[in-house]
């Protein structure tokens, strides 16, 4: 019985997070079992200049977490990223860190966004902060079994990476209302202690209007999990709810799948 709920205590949360394969440990803690992610991307190619700095840099779709055993994937490794931003919006970029030994002390700095004309976007727009895991019981027999997952984002002046845990960081970049359409350049430093530092150039295009808020309405980006793209292969879903004067509730949901786009309100 007790490997039946195991099994299908990884099922659930292979489903729900997912994940292609896990394992669960065999030491418990306190009466508690650890599922472990198991990431089975084959490790890219290390170059010399990632082995002298110690670790492998790389860029990750916001709609996709970075999990303490992740493996960049090769189309994943690049010293550039280029986002498109409106006026009062704010953009999310995220890059891993995946080290190939204990870092220590690294840092991760930006300066100001510059377009080719001189305009400047102060680098206090750019906020940067470390992904950081927290334990969260998992599956059907949820009071034995737990995982170690992304769940917060917060700033750090520096942090210390252990070999084996990759770490991912979540860059927040705003457009000022009054800022000059336009691209603008910017570098993201990443520099630990005790290895040599990586570059990632930034572009932002800063688009010729500005985002206006509707008080009434909320908005909500939902990556869906393996389990439904069994069924239609959604990539994304974009839930929009109003509230209109009359007080009832329109929920309207945008759905993107290879070749489809699905709009539809109740």
């Amino acid at each position: 019985m007790r490997y039946l709920v195991i099994v299908m205590s990884a099922f659930i949360f292979i489903s729900t997070l997912g994940f292609s394969k896990t394992q669960v440990s065999e030491n418990d803690y306190r009466g508690y079992y650890e599922v472990i992610y198991i990431d089975e991307t084959p490790l890219p190619k290390i170059t010399a200049e990632s082995q002298e700095r110690g670790f492998i840099l790389f860029i990750r779709s916001t709609l996709d977490r970075i999990y303490k055993g992740t493996i960049p994937k090769s189309d994943e490794i690049k010293d550039s990223v280029s986002i498109f931003v409106a006026k009062g919006e704010y953009e999310p970029v995220q890059i891993g860190i995946y080290p190939l030994k204990d870092l220590k002390g690294v840092r991760i700095s930006a300066g100001d966004l510059v377009d080719n004309k001189g305009n400047r976007i102060d680098k206090s727009n750019i906020d940067i902060k470390i992904i950081r895991y927290l334990a969260q019981r998992v599956g059907l027999d949820y009071m034995r079994y737990f995982g170690v997952l992304p769940k917060t984002i917060e700033k750090m002046e520096e942090i210390d990476i252990s070999k084996g845990v990759t770490r991912g960081v979540w860059i927040t970049i705003k457009a000022p209302l009054d800022a000059i359409p336009g691209k603008y350049q910017t570098e993201i430093k990443v520099s630990p202690e005790n290895g040599k530092h990586a570059i990632l150039k930034l572009e932002v295009e800063v688009l010729p209007f500005s985002i206006v808020s509707a008080p009434n309405n909320m908005y909500a980006a939902i990556p869906l999990s393996i389990a439904d793209r069994v069924y239609v292969n959604f990539q994304s879903a974009i839930l929009h709810f109003s509230i209109p004067s009359n007080g009832t509730v329109v929920f309207t949901a945008t759905v993107q799948a290879p070749g489809i786009s699905i709009i539809t309100s109740y």
